[in-house]
């Protein structure tokens, strides 16, 4: 009896430290993502940026994500070689339920990044379209942000989704 109950707590265990890991990832993949919608801004919006100002701005934007999602890959490792060295840990979580949450997950973050780009498509079309007929604002500038939004958007919608299903 000792030994199945030491199993099902290295089962659980294992499996609250695989959703702290998935929660750690979506900061960090945020943290990634900010730093890319800031540093986009930053060069379409400050024209007479100087180079070398442009360039150590773009180095910290693009280094402050690094160490977090150094330590993510790290702890993942350590943790998925805990699962895979052990065919009945690996079973045992990564059951069906564990598979239909991640299929239903996916399903849900495909449906939210296909309406999000179509969203960006439509959006920046009539943007385009009433700049040259209207001379309103032009808005094309926002394209350098439509893939960060959906890839961001699809990621987001599917861990979190995820994680809502193994709650309940």
């Amino acid at each position: 009896m000792s030994a199945e109950s030491s199993h099902a707590e290295v089962i659980e265990r294992l499996d609250k430290q695989r959703n702290r890991l998935l929660a750690w990832f979506i900061g960090t993949f945020f943290l990634w993502v900010l730093s890319s919608v800031v540093y986009t801004a930053i060069h379409l919006l400050s024209e007479d940026l100087d180079p070398e100002t442009g360039y150590r701005l773009s180095t910290y934007l693009v280094a402050i994500p690094v160490i977090p999602w150094a330590l993510f890959l790290f702890m993942y490792w350590r943790v998925r070689n805990k699962i895979i060295s052990n065919s009945a840990l690996s079973s045992a979580l990564n059951d069906e339920i564990v598979q239909q949450a991640w299929q239903s997950a996916a399903a849900k973050g495909f449906w939210v990044m296909l309406i999000v780009g179509v969203i960006f498509e439509v959006g920046l079309g009539f943007s385009n379209a009433s700049h040259a007929f209207l001379g309103a604002p032009d808005l094309s500038m926002l394209w350098g942000f439509q893939s960060t939004a959906v890839i961001a958007s699809g990621v987001g919608v599917t861990i979190v989704t995820f994680l809502r299903a193994r709650q309940n």
